[in-house]
């Protein structure tokens, strides 16, 4: 398979978000906050809608930078990535906590493991990184 890299924005959120989802199928982590299984067709799409929604947000950022990899046979993304500007004293990413707030969460996000896990990458930041955002970057 030969790739080519090209920018990404908003736009293409839609296309994107299942090669994510392909991805992080297998992560430990992401199957202990997702739960797919079982699942009713509208359950799924309403899943698929705020994944969607959530990167055509973390996307539209001013001074971020988003790039796709695209399978030149057949034209479709394998993959993706973001180099994401800093912004004083918010944190960026999947787990920040404006994002999650405006967005209705689906019934099969597992809210506790989520904010878990906000909370923990928080305090690290603060211990470890001194409250700096300056090095944040999301890969998928």
């Amino acid at each position: 398979m030969a790739v080519k890299i090209i920018p990404a924005d908003h736009n293409d959120a839609s296309r994107l978000v299942p090669v994510g989802i392909r991805a992080f199928k297998h992560d430990e982590l992401h199957s202990r906050l997702e739960n797919l299984d079982g699942l009713t067709t509208a359950e799924l799409d309403a899943h698929m809608q705020w994944r969607i929604a959530r990167n055509v947000r973390r996307m539209a950022g001013p001074h971020d930078y988003w790039y796709q990899a695209i399978d030149t046979e057949t034209g479709e993304p394998v993959g993706y990535t973001g180099i994401l500007a800093p912004e004083k004293g918010k944190t960026k990413g999947v787990f920040s906590s404006d994002i999650a707030t405006e967005l209705a969460m689906p019934a099969c996000i597992n809210k506790e493991v989520h904010d878990m896990v906000a909370e923990t990458s928080d305090r690290l930041r603060k211990k470890y990184m001194g409250g700096r955002d300056d090095y944040w970057c999301m890969s998928s």
